[in-house]
């Protein structure tokens, strides 16, 4: 029955939608807290000549009449989390919702950052080809070239297999 595999598939909500408020608010509830701080390259305005990886991503926010992006994201590991520039959620009309309590912001040097402290989060689909999966994109200022960073956090979750000769993520685990 096909109502039965949908209601199945998405963990015993009603609909997509409401799995996916709630597994991004799981999430966001289960920030390290106990963290003062997360670290965002310093140099996140420095365009960097072929030492990074790139990902096309394709991002929906979760909110109603919300339209998918196509975006650049780099895959940082030194991002403690996975972070959207917050000019660019609000000139896109991306929801910002506070968390439950602001997050420091230290440079990969150990600086604090000027910018301050983190404060909200946009809840967003991500979709790379054929993988889709719902997270809160921490919002903070990263500049125009670097729109978001998928952390530390998004590659420890999927451990994939990166190819970086060939600049190719497989999600393979």
């Amino acid at each position: 029955d096909k109502d039965e595999h949908v209601h199945t598939r998405f963990h015993g909500y009603d609909t997509l939608a409401s799995y996916a408020r709630s597994h991004v608010q799981h999430l966001v509830n289960h920030l390290d807290h106990s963290q003062k701080s997360v670290v965002i390259p310093r140099d996140a305005n420095v365009v960097r000549p072929r030492k990074q990886l790139d990902l096309m991503v394709m991002i929906e926010a979760l909110q109603p009449s919300a339209t998918e992006m196509q975006v650049v994201a780099l895959i940082d590991s030194g991002c403690t989390v996975s972070v959207m520039d917050k000019e660019f959620a609000k000139v896109n009309g991306l929801t910002a919702v506070p968390l439950p309590k602001p997050l420091g912001v230290l440079n990969a040097d150990g600086s604090s950052s000027r910018s301050g402290p983190i404060t909200h989060y946009v809840p967003v689909q991500i979709r790379v080809r054929d993988h889709i999966e719902f997270r809160p994109l921490l919002l903070a200022r990263l500049g125009p070239d670097n729109l978001v960073f998928l952390g530390h956090d998004w590659l420890e979750y999927h451990n994939p297999v990166i190819d970086w000769r060939k600049g190719r993520v497989v999600f393979t685990r």
